[in-house]
């Protein structure tokens, strides 16, 4: 949402207007992208994002040089958790214990077929 937010309201700067459907749309769809979760949301949940990202843009807040800020702390805060949370994860053999765990889980059901 940080992310829409921020361009909805640089886009507003910059054309001096609301965005089209079309633009909130792709707003969305980029943003999805841009964080690895546009194969995790569904059709239904995209819609209610482009929604409420319609909605947001009408209110006084996409105006307000406080909240452009607070959005870019905010930002800035959460890619910071979470590089250091991802830094955590891999330096403990995270990612490589739920590998090991879905692995042990699929041997496991092939012995009790076998």
């Amino acid at each position: 949402m940080i992310d829409i937010k921020s361009e909805l309201a640089k886009l507003k700067e910059d054309q001096d207007k609301l965005a089209t459907p079309e633009q909130i749309e792709k707003i969305v769809n980029d943003a999805l992208k841009d964080n690895d979760l546009d194969g995790v949301i569904t059709n239904d949940q995209v819609s209610q994002l482009v929604d409420m990202a319609n909605k947001y843009q009408n209110t006084k807040a996409i105006d307000s040089a406080e909240v452009k800020k607070q959005l870019n702390d905010l930002a800035d805060q959460v890619k910071d958790k979470l590089s250091k949370l991802k830094d955590k994860a891999e330096e403990t053999g995270f990612f490589q214990k739920i590998g090991d765990a879905i692995m042990s889980l699929f041997s496991a059901i092939a012995r009790l077929f076998s």
